[in-house]
Formats: C-alpha cells, sequence, structure tokens
C-alpha cells in the first residue's frame, strides 16, 4: 500500500467513525427505520433526549441501537454527541435572539417549552400551528403515494 493509501484509508476510517458511540436524539420524535432509507419500515419512534448507540454509518443514516436493545437507522440530523449547549455571555456574534430565546432553542421545543414560550407570547395565535402539529401521516400512506405516483426516492429505497 502507498503513503498516500495508507493515509487516505485511514482518513476514511476516521470518518466513519465520527458519529459512532453514545449519542441523543435531538428532534422531538424520528422514527427508528429497519434499514437506512426513509421509506423503510419503521422499527420504533424515538423521542427527544432519548439516548442511542451508534454503531456504524451508511451515507447519511447511522445504524444505532437503544437501551432497550432495539436496533435500526436513524437519518444523522436527527441526533448528535451530546446536547446542544450555549454559554450566555460566550461570542456567538449577532443573532437578533434574546438570551431566553437562545435557551429555549437549545433545549428543543418539548412540551414544557411550548408551554412557557405560549405564556410569554399569549397575544400570539396559535391556531395552525396547533392544527399543523396535529397532522399525522402513516408511512404506509407516503409509500402508497410514492408509489402511485411513479417516483423514484433520491436515496435508491423502494416502496
Amino acid at each position: 500500500m502507498t503513503r498516500h493509501g495508507g493515509f487516505f484509508l485511514a482518513l476514511a476510517f476516521c470518518a466513519g467513525g465520527a458519529l459512532a458511540g453514545p449519542m441523543r436524539v435531538q428532534v422531538q420524535s424520528t422514527p427508528l427505520r429497519a434499514t437506512p432509507a426513509f421509506l423503510s419500515k419503521p422499527v420504533t419512534t424515538l423521542v427527544y433526549e432519548q439516548a442511542v448507540e451508534a454503531v456504524g454509518t451508511q451515507g447519511a443514516w447511522s445504524q444505532v441501537r437503544t437501551e432497550s436493545g432495539q436496533a435500526g437507522w436513524v437519518h444523522q440530523s436527527a441526533i448528535a454527541p451530546q446536547r446542544a449547549a450555549w454559554r450566555p455571555g460566550a461570542a456567538t456574534g449577532t443573532s437578533g435572539a434574546s438570551s431566553d430565546e437562545m435557551a429555549l432553542a437549545s433545549k428543543g421545543f418539548s412540551a414544557q417549552v411550548e408551554k412557557e414560550f405560549r405564556n410569554k407570547h399569549a397575544n400570539v395565535d396559535f391556531t395552525w400551528v396547533d392544527a399543523m402539529s396535529a397532522i399525522r401521516i402513516e408511512s404506509s400512506d407516503i409509500v402508497r403515494f410514492v408509489s402511485e405516483g411513479g417516483l423514484n426516492p433520491a436515496d435508491g429505497s423502494r416502496p
């Protein structure tokens, strides 16, 4: 193996392991899927701050195992090595957001955070936000839509 080949092999190994190890879910909820594809059958649902162990990667997907032993695939955008943290007074540039808003953003938008936000913004009408949040589309409906529409998902999965 050449010097350059060894370097690139080491680089690939490090990049592949970048998301290995203990992780936390960083979104309100996300499906844990049987295969690394958005149209893959959901195994279970992971929720905000749930701990998972990343054991492998494939493209933008991480293979994970929950504390209860369930295994599957989750998109890497839904997990992170640690909780988001914001330190008041840290050099963050000009964001236009208050320290309270930054603190809320770093927590995620949980039921408690939503209640706090609604209390602070009593004059805002959340009717349409609530209506959109209540919409639930089953995976089977998405698969049928893709199949009937003759669509080909970018990740190569098949319904």
